[in-house]
């Protein structure tokens, strides 16, 4: 079982929010955990510099799959139940002041 399908279990059996951290420019893994939320009538909200900036480049350069209802906006998350979010979060190798370092430390505690 490969790691796409990994997160699309996963995913299924989370009753919260689903929370993944990747490497930015791992453009594969966003397009599994974007391809599970769909799948799963979830929202996704990126988190972080890194993540945005390259999602922003993945969707003009159409590496990146996503349709545009998909995205919320942090801003947007109070709006939506935990079951129905991802947050796919910046910050793999706990580099400081990552977006997953300063969630970690309730810097955010909006996206938790």
């Amino acid at each position: 079982q490969g790691i796409g399908a990994n997160i699309d279990k996963a995913m299924e059996e989370c009753t919260g929010k689903f929370i993944l951290t990747t490497y930015s420019s791992n453009i594969a893994r966003i397009n599994q955990t974007i391809a599970a939320a769909e799948k799963h009538h979830r929202k996704v909200c990126f988190v972080g510099r890194s993540l945005i900036k390259i999602k922003d480049i993945g969707l003009k350069l159409d590496i990146l799959k996503m349709d545009p209802k998909t995205e919320v906006s942090i801003d947007e998350l109070p709006d939506f139940s935990d079951n129905q979010i991802v947050l796919l979060v910046a910050g793999s190798q706990g580099q400081e002041n990552s977006a997953l370092t300063r969630i970690g430390e309730g810097d955010r505690k909006s996206t938790v």
